[in-house]
Protein backbone atom coordinates (compact mmCIF):
# COMPACT_ATOMS: atom_id res chain seq x y z
CA UNK A 1 0.00 0.00 0.00
CA UNK A 2 1.17 3.38 -0.67
CA UNK A 3 2.32 5.12 2.12
CA UNK A 4 0.98 8.84 2.86
CA UNK A 5 3.81 10.40 5.22
CA UNK A 6 2.97 13.82 3.24
CA UNK A 7 1.92 17.08 5.07
CA UNK A 8 -0.56 18.93 3.34
CA UNK A 9 0.43 22.07 5.51
CA UNK A 10 2.50 23.49 3.37
CA UNK A 11 1.82 26.85 2.46
CA UNK A 12 0.06 26.83 -1.12
CA UNK A 13 -1.17 30.32 -2.99
CA UNK A 14 -3.55 29.09 -5.23
CA UNK A 15 -6.32 31.22 -7.30
CA UNK A 16 -8.30 31.31 -3.83
CA UNK A 17 -4.96 32.41 -2.21
CA UNK A 18 -4.92 35.78 -4.44
CA UNK A 19 -8.09 36.70 -3.83
CA UNK A 20 -7.38 36.04 -0.38
CA UNK A 21 -4.67 38.53 -0.52
CA UNK A 22 -6.67 40.77 -2.67
CA UNK A 23 -9.10 41.36 0.37
CA UNK A 24 -6.34 41.70 2.90
CA UNK A 25 -4.91 44.15 1.03
CA UNK A 26 -8.28 46.25 0.70
CA UNK A 27 -8.80 45.69 4.39
CA UNK A 28 -5.23 47.25 5.12
CA UNK A 29 -5.85 49.75 3.18
CA UNK A 30 -9.74 50.71 4.93
CA UNK A 31 -9.75 49.66 8.24
CA UNK A 32 -8.62 52.32 10.73
CA UNK A 33 -5.60 52.05 12.78
CA UNK A 34 -3.92 53.67 15.43
CA UNK A 35 -0.51 54.92 14.41
CA UNK A 36 1.89 56.84 12.17
CA UNK A 37 0.93 57.34 9.23
CA UNK A 38 4.55 55.77 8.84
CA UNK A 39 3.47 52.59 9.84
CA UNK A 40 0.55 53.58 7.76
CA UNK A 41 2.36 53.75 4.60
CA UNK A 42 4.22 50.36 5.61
CA UNK A 43 1.35 48.62 5.98
CA UNK A 44 0.23 49.80 2.58
CA UNK A 45 3.16 48.60 0.73
CA UNK A 46 3.56 45.18 2.60
CA UNK A 47 -0.51 44.63 1.66
CA UNK A 48 0.72 45.49 -2.17
CA UNK A 49 3.31 42.77 -1.34
CA UNK A 50 1.05 40.52 -0.09
CA UNK A 51 -1.17 40.83 -3.28
CA UNK A 52 1.95 39.69 -5.40
CA UNK A 53 2.84 36.95 -3.28
CA UNK A 54 6.19 38.91 -2.58
CA UNK A 55 5.84 37.45 1.31
CA UNK A 56 9.58 37.94 1.73
CA UNK A 57 9.34 41.40 1.01
CA UNK A 58 5.54 41.92 2.87
CA UNK A 59 7.16 40.82 6.08
CA UNK A 60 9.84 43.13 6.16
CA UNK A 61 7.51 46.14 5.68
CA UNK A 62 5.10 44.59 8.36
CA UNK A 63 8.29 44.48 10.73
CA UNK A 64 9.22 47.35 9.70
CA UNK A 65 5.61 48.88 10.27
CA UNK A 66 5.54 47.63 13.76
CA UNK A 67 8.93 49.01 14.82
CA UNK A 68 7.62 52.50 13.76
CA UNK A 69 4.16 51.86 15.60
CA UNK A 70 4.84 49.17 18.52
CA UNK A 71 1.05 49.47 19.56
CA UNK A 72 -0.46 48.85 16.28
CA UNK A 73 -2.54 45.96 16.16
CA UNK A 74 -3.06 45.88 12.27
CA UNK A 75 0.82 45.99 11.53
CA UNK A 76 1.03 42.69 14.22
CA UNK A 77 -1.84 41.08 12.23
CA UNK A 78 -0.36 41.26 8.93
CA UNK A 79 2.92 40.36 9.63
CA UNK A 80 1.32 36.92 11.44
CA UNK A 81 -0.39 36.68 7.75
CA UNK A 82 2.84 37.14 5.93
CA UNK A 83 4.70 34.15 8.25
CA UNK A 84 1.42 32.10 7.51
CA UNK A 85 2.56 32.44 4.18
CA UNK A 86 5.96 31.46 4.42
CA UNK A 87 5.24 28.49 6.37
CA UNK A 88 6.43 29.77 9.78
CA UNK A 89 3.88 29.10 11.55
CA UNK A 90 4.85 29.06 15.11
CA UNK A 91 5.97 32.58 14.49
CA UNK A 92 2.73 33.61 12.70
CA UNK A 93 1.04 32.01 15.86
CA UNK A 94 2.74 34.39 18.14
CA UNK A 95 2.68 37.67 16.31
CA UNK A 96 -1.34 36.87 15.73
CA UNK A 97 -1.81 35.80 19.41
CA UNK A 98 -0.37 39.37 20.55
CA UNK A 99 -2.27 40.75 17.93
CA UNK A 100 -5.63 39.74 19.23
CA UNK A 101 -4.19 40.98 22.90
CA UNK A 102 -3.62 44.29 21.89
CA UNK A 103 -7.57 44.51 20.63
CA UNK A 104 -6.71 43.35 16.96
CA UNK A 105 -10.77 43.36 15.31
CA UNK A 106 -9.40 42.12 12.14
CA UNK A 107 -12.63 39.95 10.60
CA UNK A 108 -9.71 37.58 9.33
CA UNK A 109 -7.68 36.97 12.42
CA UNK A 110 -9.56 33.98 13.74
CA UNK A 111 -9.19 32.30 10.28
CA UNK A 112 -5.56 32.91 10.23
CA UNK A 113 -5.05 31.57 14.14
CA UNK A 114 -6.84 28.48 12.47
CA UNK A 115 -4.57 28.14 9.42
CA UNK A 116 -1.35 28.40 11.97
CA UNK A 117 -2.51 25.73 14.40
CA UNK A 118 -3.77 23.15 11.85
CA UNK A 119 -0.41 23.76 10.49
CA UNK A 120 1.27 23.30 13.96
CA UNK A 121 -1.00 20.07 14.80
CA UNK A 122 -3.24 21.40 17.38
CA UNK A 123 -6.63 20.66 15.60
CA UNK A 124 -8.51 21.59 18.83
CA UNK A 125 -7.69 24.69 18.86
CA UNK A 126 -7.88 25.29 15.35
CA UNK A 127 -11.49 24.08 15.57
CA UNK A 128 -12.85 26.46 17.57
CA UNK A 129 -10.96 29.52 15.84
CA UNK A 130 -12.09 28.12 12.56
CA UNK A 131 -15.89 27.21 13.21
CA UNK A 132 -15.98 30.45 14.81
CA UNK A 133 -14.95 32.29 11.25
CA UNK A 134 -17.57 30.49 10.06
CA UNK A 135 -20.23 31.31 11.51
CA UNK A 136 -19.22 35.09 11.09
CA UNK A 137 -18.16 34.71 7.43
CA UNK A 138 -19.71 31.51 5.60
CA UNK A 139 -18.84 30.39 2.43
CA UNK A 140 -15.06 30.27 2.26
CA UNK A 141 -13.67 27.35 0.37
CA UNK A 142 -10.38 27.46 2.36
CA UNK A 143 -12.22 27.80 5.37
CA UNK A 144 -13.73 24.20 5.20
CA UNK A 145 -10.48 22.83 3.89
CA UNK A 146 -8.88 23.89 7.09
CA UNK A 147 -11.36 22.32 9.04
CA UNK A 148 -11.32 19.15 6.76
CA UNK A 149 -7.71 19.16 7.96
CA UNK A 150 -8.49 20.22 11.50
CA UNK A 151 -11.14 17.08 12.08
CA UNK A 152 -8.83 14.96 10.10
CA UNK A 153 -6.42 15.47 13.22
CA UNK A 154 -8.80 14.78 15.24
CA UNK A 155 -9.58 11.55 13.91
CA UNK A 156 -13.19 12.68 13.18
CA UNK A 157 -13.05 11.45 9.71
CA UNK A 158 -16.91 11.55 8.42
CA UNK A 159 -16.42 15.49 10.19
CA UNK A 160 -13.74 15.58 7.91
CA UNK A 161 -15.21 14.10 4.13
CA UNK A 162 -17.61 16.37 4.63
CA UNK A 163 -15.80 19.28 5.29
CA UNK A 164 -13.53 18.64 2.15
CA UNK A 165 -16.38 18.05 0.09
CA UNK A 166 -18.00 21.49 1.00
CA UNK A 167 -14.74 23.44 0.47
CA UNK A 168 -14.19 21.29 -2.99
CA UNK A 169 -18.18 22.75 -3.77
CA UNK A 170 -17.10 26.62 -2.91
CA UNK A 171 -14.11 26.39 -4.87
CA UNK A 172 -13.00 24.09 -6.95
CA UNK A 173 -9.09 25.60 -7.50
CA UNK A 174 -8.80 23.12 -3.98
CA UNK A 175 -9.24 20.15 -5.87
CA UNK A 176 -5.23 19.03 -5.05
CA UNK A 177 -4.97 19.71 -1.59
CA UNK A 178 -8.93 18.41 -1.16
CA UNK A 179 -7.78 15.38 -3.04
CA UNK A 180 -5.26 14.61 -1.07
CA UNK A 181 -6.98 15.24 2.66
CA UNK A 182 -9.48 12.91 1.57
CA UNK A 183 -6.77 9.99 0.29
CA UNK A 184 -5.39 10.50 4.02
CA UNK A 185 -9.13 9.47 5.20
CA UNK A 186 -9.59 6.73 2.63
CA UNK A 187 -5.78 5.82 3.99
CA UNK A 188 -7.26 5.62 7.67
CA UNK A 189 -10.08 3.75 6.52
CA UNK A 190 -8.20 1.06 4.87
CA UNK A 191 -9.93 1.44 1.51
CA UNK A 192 -6.71 1.40 -0.68
CA UNK A 193 -9.09 1.56 -3.96
CA UNK A 194 -9.88 5.15 -2.51
CA UNK A 195 -6.47 6.32 -1.72
CA UNK A 196 -4.39 5.05 -4.76
CA UNK A 197 -7.76 6.85 -7.02
CA UNK A 198 -7.72 10.32 -4.86
CA UNK A 199 -3.94 10.33 -5.25
CA UNK A 200 -4.02 9.88 -9.56
CA UNK A 201 -6.56 12.44 -9.57
CA UNK A 202 -3.84 14.80 -8.03
CA UNK A 203 -1.21 13.68 -9.89
CA UNK A 204 -2.72 13.46 -13.53
CA UNK A 205 -5.45 16.89 -12.84
CA UNK A 206 -2.56 18.88 -11.34
CA UNK A 207 0.83 17.62 -12.18
CA UNK A 208 2.62 20.63 -11.25
CA UNK A 209 0.33 22.08 -8.14
CA UNK A 210 2.56 22.23 -5.02
CA UNK A 211 0.78 18.90 -3.69
CA UNK A 212 1.67 16.94 -6.47
CA UNK A 213 4.98 18.17 -6.60
CA UNK A 214 5.58 17.41 -2.75
CA UNK A 215 3.74 13.82 -3.71
CA UNK A 216 6.34 12.66 -6.57
CA UNK A 217 9.38 13.87 -3.92
CA UNK A 218 8.24 12.88 -0.36
CA UNK A 219 5.67 10.04 -0.46
CA UNK A 220 8.07 6.85 0.53
CA UNK A 221 10.38 5.63 -2.49
CA UNK A 222 7.43 6.55 -4.43
CA UNK A 223 10.13 6.63 -7.55
CA UNK A 224 9.64 3.36 -6.88
CA UNK A 225 6.39 2.32 -5.21
CA UNK A 226 4.42 4.09 -7.63
CA UNK A 227 5.14 0.42 -9.72
CA UNK A 228 4.97 -1.57 -6.29
CA UNK A 229 1.91 -0.05 -4.71
CA UNK A 230 1.57 -2.58 -1.97
CA UNK A 231 4.50 -0.59 0.27
CA UNK A 232 4.45 -0.39 3.97
CA UNK A 233 1.47 2.09 5.21
CA UNK A 234 3.00 1.81 8.38
CA UNK A 235 5.70 1.73 10.91
CA UNK A 236 5.34 -1.91 11.25
CA UNK A 237 3.42 -5.06 9.02
CA UNK A 238 2.19 -8.17 9.64
CA UNK A 239 0.64 -11.37 7.40
CA UNK A 240 -0.91 -14.21 8.60
CA UNK A 241 -2.17 -17.05 5.39
CA UNK A 242 -2.96 -20.46 5.08
CA UNK A 243 -3.76 -22.74 1.66
CA UNK A 244 -4.54 -25.75 0.63
CA UNK A 245 -3.48 -27.22 -2.83
CA UNK A 246 -2.39 -30.13 -5.06
CA UNK A 247 1.32 -30.55 -6.31
CA UNK A 248 1.54 -33.06 -9.08
CA UNK A 249 5.62 -32.93 -9.47
CA UNK A 250 6.64 -32.29 -5.91
CA UNK A 251 10.00 -33.73 -6.77
CA UNK A 252 10.70 -31.73 -9.73
CA UNK A 253 12.53 -34.25 -12.11
CA UNK A 254 11.11 -35.78 -15.26
CA UNK A 255 8.96 -39.07 -15.40
CA UNK A 256 12.44 -41.78 -16.75
CA UNK A 257 13.85 -40.18 -13.13
CA UNK A 258 14.76 -42.95 -10.88
CA UNK A 259 13.18 -41.72 -7.34
CA UNK A 260 14.46 -43.11 -3.52
CA UNK A 261 12.43 -46.12 -2.43
CA UNK A 262 10.80 -44.23 -0.01
CA UNK A 263 9.52 -41.59 -2.43
CA UNK A 264 6.77 -43.76 -3.69
CA UNK A 265 4.83 -41.06 -6.17
CA UNK A 266 5.89 -37.88 -7.46
CA UNK A 267 2.45 -35.90 -6.97
CA UNK A 268 0.91 -34.91 -3.42
CA UNK A 269 -1.72 -32.80 -1.77
CA UNK A 270 -0.44 -30.18 0.18
CA UNK A 271 -0.92 -27.40 2.88
CA UNK A 272 0.75 -24.03 3.40
CA UNK A 273 1.42 -21.69 6.32
CA UNK A 274 3.15 -18.31 5.96
CA UNK A 275 4.20 -15.74 8.35
CA UNK A 276 5.78 -12.44 7.82
CA UNK A 277 6.61 -9.22 9.49
CA UNK A 278 8.21 -6.01 9.01
CA UNK A 279 8.77 -2.87 10.49
CA UNK A 280 10.34 0.92 9.29
CA UNK A 281 11.79 3.98 10.64
CA UNK A 282 13.07 6.88 8.87
CA UNK A 283 16.39 8.48 10.50
CA UNK A 284 15.73 11.58 8.30
CA UNK A 285 13.38 12.45 5.57
CA UNK A 286 15.30 11.54 2.85
CA UNK A 287 16.43 7.90 4.89
CA UNK A 288 14.24 5.08 5.38
CA UNK A 289 15.24 1.65 7.47
CA UNK A 290 13.25 -1.50 7.01
CA UNK A 291 13.71 -4.64 8.80
CA UNK A 292 11.68 -7.96 7.72
CA UNK A 293 11.20 -11.85 8.27
CA UNK A 294 9.03 -14.54 6.50
CA UNK A 295 8.31 -17.83 7.15
CA UNK A 296 7.33 -20.42 4.94
CA UNK A 297 6.05 -23.88 5.39
CA UNK A 298 4.98 -26.56 2.66
CA UNK A 299 3.44 -29.80 4.02
CA UNK A 300 3.09 -32.83 2.28
CA UNK A 301 0.52 -35.80 2.70
CA UNK A 302 2.05 -38.29 0.37
CA UNK A 303 5.90 -37.34 0.30
CA UNK A 304 6.97 -35.89 4.02
CA UNK A 305 10.37 -35.85 2.76
CA UNK A 306 10.15 -33.26 0.93
CA UNK A 307 8.18 -31.07 3.31
CA UNK A 308 9.58 -27.51 3.06
CA UNK A 309 10.64 -25.18 5.78
CA UNK A 310 11.77 -21.52 4.39
CA UNK A 311 13.53 -18.53 6.64
CA UNK A 312 13.92 -15.36 5.10
CA UNK A 313 15.72 -12.70 7.30
CA UNK A 314 15.79 -9.58 4.97
CA UNK A 315 17.05 -5.76 6.11
CA UNK A 316 16.77 -2.68 3.57
CA UNK A 317 17.94 1.06 3.41
CA UNK A 318 16.17 3.35 1.06
CA UNK A 319 17.81 7.06 -0.06
CA UNK A 320 15.79 9.25 -1.91
CA UNK A 321 18.19 12.26 -3.74
CA UNK A 322 15.46 13.65 -5.89
CA UNK A 323 12.11 13.50 -6.67
CA UNK A 324 12.68 10.62 -9.09
CA UNK A 325 16.06 9.26 -8.57
CA UNK A 326 16.94 7.03 -5.28
CA UNK A 327 18.94 4.29 -4.19
CA UNK A 328 18.61 0.81 -2.33
CA UNK A 329 20.41 -1.27 -0.90
CA UNK A 330 19.28 -4.83 0.18
CA UNK A 331 20.79 -7.74 2.64
CA UNK A 332 19.17 -10.56 3.53
CA UNK A 333 19.48 -14.45 4.12
CA UNK A 334 17.03 -17.31 3.26
CA UNK A 335 17.82 -20.64 5.06
CA UNK A 336 15.64 -23.66 4.41
CA UNK A 337 14.84 -27.43 5.29
CA UNK A 338 13.83 -30.52 3.43
CA UNK A 339 11.72 -33.55 5.35
CA UNK A 340 13.29 -31.91 8.40
CA UNK A 341 17.20 -32.12 7.46
CA UNK A 342 19.25 -28.64 6.94
CA UNK A 343 19.23 -28.20 2.94
CA UNK A 344 20.80 -24.66 2.19
CA UNK A 345 21.44 -21.09 3.53
CA UNK A 346 22.06 -18.23 0.83
CA UNK A 347 22.68 -15.07 1.90
CA UNK A 348 22.57 -11.78 -0.55
CA UNK A 349 23.70 -7.92 -1.69
CA UNK A 350 21.49 -6.34 -3.39
CA UNK A 351 22.37 -2.75 -4.40
CA UNK A 352 20.00 -1.00 -6.73
CA UNK A 353 18.97 2.34 -8.47
CA UNK A 354 15.56 3.54 -9.14
CA UNK A 355 14.40 6.21 -11.74
CA UNK A 356 11.14 7.73 -12.00
CA UNK A 357 10.93 9.24 -15.45
CA UNK A 358 6.38 10.44 -15.18
CA UNK A 359 4.22 9.37 -12.98
CA UNK A 360 3.34 6.16 -14.50
CA UNK A 361 6.62 5.08 -15.42
CA UNK A 362 9.49 3.69 -12.93
CA UNK A 363 12.52 2.04 -14.02
CA UNK A 364 15.13 -0.20 -11.58
CA UNK A 365 18.49 -1.45 -12.22
CA UNK A 366 19.79 -3.63 -9.67
CA UNK A 367 23.09 -5.87 -8.98
CA UNK A 368 22.95 -9.36 -6.33
CA UNK A 369 25.88 -11.34 -4.93
CA UNK A 370 24.66 -14.48 -3.78
CA UNK A 371 26.70 -17.06 -1.27
CA UNK A 372 24.98 -20.44 -1.54
CA UNK A 373 26.28 -23.03 1.30
CA UNK A 374 23.93 -26.59 0.39
CA UNK A 375 24.57 -29.19 3.58
CA UNK A 376 23.15 -31.76 2.19
CA UNK A 377 26.38 -34.18 1.03
CA UNK A 378 27.00 -35.02 -2.98
CA UNK A 379 29.91 -36.05 -5.19
CA UNK A 380 32.22 -33.49 -5.93
CA UNK A 381 30.73 -33.36 -9.51
CA UNK A 382 27.18 -32.57 -7.98
CA UNK A 383 28.45 -30.25 -5.34
CA UNK A 384 25.79 -26.81 -5.59
CA UNK A 385 27.77 -24.41 -3.02
CA UNK A 386 28.04 -21.55 -5.40
CA UNK A 387 28.54 -17.77 -5.69
CA UNK A 388 26.01 -16.20 -8.35
CA UNK A 389 26.14 -12.84 -9.61
CA UNK A 390 23.04 -11.18 -11.38
CA UNK A 391 22.85 -7.88 -13.37
CA UNK A 392 18.72 -6.88 -13.37
CA UNK A 393 16.61 -4.43 -15.24
CA UNK A 394 13.12 -3.86 -14.62
CA UNK A 395 10.73 -1.38 -16.20
CA UNK A 396 7.40 -0.99 -14.23
CA UNK A 397 4.57 0.78 -15.62
CA UNK A 398 0.75 2.18 -14.26
CA UNK A 399 -1.50 3.05 -16.75
CA UNK A 400 -5.48 3.68 -16.73
CA UNK A 401 -5.52 5.75 -13.59
CA UNK A 402 -3.84 2.62 -11.87
CA UNK A 403 -5.86 0.11 -12.37
CA UNK A 404 -3.08 -1.65 -14.32
CA UNK A 405 0.35 -2.38 -13.16
CA UNK A 406 2.61 -3.73 -15.11
CA UNK A 407 6.09 -5.16 -15.11
CA UNK A 408 8.68 -6.22 -17.57
CA UNK A 409 12.80 -6.98 -17.41
CA UNK A 410 15.51 -8.57 -18.19
CA UNK A 411 18.37 -10.31 -16.04
CA UNK A 412 21.52 -12.24 -16.15
CA UNK A 413 23.55 -14.38 -13.74
CA UNK A 414 26.42 -16.06 -13.83
CA UNK A 415 26.55 -18.82 -11.29
CA UNK A 416 29.89 -20.47 -10.10
CA UNK A 417 29.08 -23.61 -8.60
CA UNK A 418 32.05 -26.18 -6.47
CA UNK A 419 30.63 -28.81 -8.80
CA UNK A 420 30.96 -28.43 -12.49
CA UNK A 421 27.53 -29.93 -13.03
CA UNK A 422 26.17 -26.80 -11.56
CA UNK A 423 28.58 -24.30 -13.17
CA UNK A 424 26.30 -22.13 -15.21
CA UNK A 425 25.12 -18.98 -17.18
CA UNK A 426 21.37 -17.76 -17.49
CA UNK A 427 19.45 -15.27 -19.28
CA UNK A 428 15.84 -14.93 -19.20
CA UNK A 429 12.89 -12.06 -19.65
CA UNK A 430 10.21 -11.85 -17.18
CA UNK A 431 6.49 -9.95 -17.69
CA UNK A 432 3.72 -9.56 -15.40
CA UNK A 433 0.51 -7.50 -14.62
CA UNK A 434 -2.22 -6.95 -12.10
CA UNK A 435 -5.70 -5.53 -13.00
CA UNK A 436 -8.10 -4.19 -11.01
CA UNK A 437 -11.78 -6.36 -12.42
CA UNK A 438 -15.15 -6.30 -11.04
CA UNK A 439 -17.17 -7.10 -7.52
CA UNK A 440 -13.24 -5.90 -6.15
CA UNK A 441 -11.41 -8.69 -8.02
CA UNK A 442 -7.73 -8.78 -8.71
CA UNK A 443 -6.16 -10.15 -11.27
CA UNK A 444 -2.28 -11.09 -11.57
CA UNK A 445 -0.16 -13.25 -14.00
CA UNK A 446 3.60 -13.50 -14.25
CA UNK A 447 5.66 -15.16 -16.76
CA UNK A 448 9.62 -15.84 -16.40
CA UNK A 449 11.84 -17.47 -19.11
CA UNK A 450 14.91 -18.97 -18.12
CA UNK A 451 17.92 -19.93 -21.08
CA UNK A 452 19.98 -22.19 -18.71
CA UNK A 453 23.49 -23.15 -20.29
CA UNK A 454 26.11 -24.91 -18.42
CA UNK A 455 29.41 -24.68 -18.64
CA UNK A 456 30.72 -28.03 -18.62
CA UNK A 457 29.67 -31.59 -19.86
CA UNK A 458 27.17 -32.81 -17.37
CA UNK A 459 27.16 -36.43 -15.53
CA UNK A 460 24.50 -37.49 -16.79
CA UNK A 461 24.69 -36.61 -20.51
CA UNK A 462 24.76 -39.68 -22.15
CA UNK A 463 22.96 -41.96 -20.04
CA UNK A 464 20.09 -44.22 -21.03
CA UNK A 465 18.04 -46.19 -19.00
CA UNK A 466 19.33 -49.16 -20.84
CA UNK A 467 23.26 -48.24 -20.18
CA UNK A 468 24.24 -46.80 -16.49
CA UNK A 469 27.40 -46.34 -17.75
CA UNK A 470 28.79 -43.28 -20.25
CA UNK A 471 27.88 -39.57 -19.09
CA UNK A 472 29.93 -36.79 -19.77
CA UNK A 473 29.35 -36.22 -23.14
CA UNK A 474 27.93 -33.34 -23.81
CA UNK A 475 27.05 -30.00 -22.01
CA UNK A 476 23.33 -29.12 -20.81
CA UNK A 477 20.83 -26.70 -21.78
CA UNK A 478 17.87 -25.83 -20.02
CA UNK A 479 14.74 -23.74 -21.45
CA UNK A 480 12.86 -23.00 -18.46
CA UNK A 481 9.30 -21.34 -18.53
CA UNK A 482 7.24 -20.54 -15.21
CA UNK A 483 3.87 -18.94 -15.01
CA UNK A 484 1.71 -18.01 -11.78
CA UNK A 485 -2.24 -17.08 -12.37
CA UNK A 486 -3.76 -15.60 -9.14
CA UNK A 487 -7.67 -14.25 -8.87
CA UNK A 488 -7.87 -12.81 -5.12
CA UNK A 489 -10.93 -10.63 -3.35
CA UNK A 490 -10.96 -8.90 -0.25
CA UNK A 491 -13.62 -10.46 2.16
CA UNK A 492 -13.30 -7.59 5.15
CA UNK A 493 -10.85 -5.00 5.99
CA UNK A 494 -8.03 -6.91 6.35
CA UNK A 495 -8.81 -10.44 5.09
CA UNK A 496 -8.79 -11.30 1.54
CA UNK A 497 -9.17 -15.27 -0.58
CA UNK A 498 -7.36 -16.07 -3.36
CA UNK A 499 -6.94 -18.74 -5.84
CA UNK A 500 -3.75 -19.75 -7.45
CA UNK A 501 -2.07 -21.97 -10.28
CA UNK A 502 1.44 -22.40 -11.01
CA UNK A 503 3.32 -24.21 -13.55
CA UNK A 504 6.35 -25.30 -14.70
CA UNK A 505 7.99 -26.45 -17.23
CA UNK A 506 11.66 -27.49 -17.92
CA UNK A 507 12.65 -28.47 -21.28
CA UNK A 508 16.05 -29.86 -21.34
CA UNK A 509 18.67 -31.77 -23.30
CA UNK A 510 18.99 -34.32 -20.09
CA UNK A 511 15.70 -36.29 -19.73
CA UNK A 512 16.40 -36.09 -16.00
CA UNK A 513 16.21 -32.68 -15.86
CA UNK A 514 12.70 -32.86 -18.09
CA UNK A 515 9.88 -32.19 -16.46
CA UNK A 516 6.74 -30.16 -16.07
CA UNK A 517 4.78 -29.33 -12.72
CA UNK A 518 1.38 -27.84 -12.13
CA UNK A 519 0.39 -26.98 -8.76
CA UNK A 520 -3.25 -25.40 -7.78
CA UNK A 521 -3.99 -23.93 -4.51
CA UNK A 522 -5.89 -21.65 -2.85
CA UNK A 523 -6.38 -19.77 0.77
CA UNK A 524 -6.46 -16.92 3.21
CA UNK A 525 -4.62 -13.79 3.74
CA UNK A 526 -4.86 -12.00 7.63
CA UNK A 527 -3.19 -8.65 7.16
CA UNK A 528 -2.74 -6.18 9.94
Amino acid sequence: MLLLKITIFTPLVAPHGRALLRTLFFLALVVAAVGSDNARDLIGQGAADLAAQRFEGALKKFTAAVKANPADPQAMFFQGVALNRLGRYAEALARLQHAAKMGSKHPDLEFELGWALVALRRPKEAVSYLEQFEREHPGRGQTSEFLGRAYFGLREFDKAEDAFNEALRRDPTLKPTVSLGLALIAQERDQHDAVHRHLQTVLQETPESPVSRALRSRVDRLSRLAALPQAMETAWGLSLSTAGGYNDNVTGVGDTALLPSEITGKGSPFARFNFSGNYGWRTAPDNTFSLAYSFLADVYSKVPQLDLRDHLWQAEYTRTFTANLAATLRLSDEFAQLGGDNFRNQTTVRPALVVRWNDWTVSEAAYSFTFADYYFPAPPVLDRDSDTHTVLFTQYLTPSHGRVQLRAGYFHTWNNADGADFDYRTHGVFGAASVSLFWKLTADAAYIHNFDRYANANSLAGLNSSAITGGFEFKRADDVDTVTVRLSRPLTKRLRAYAQYDFNNADSNIRFFNYDQHVWSGGLVMQF
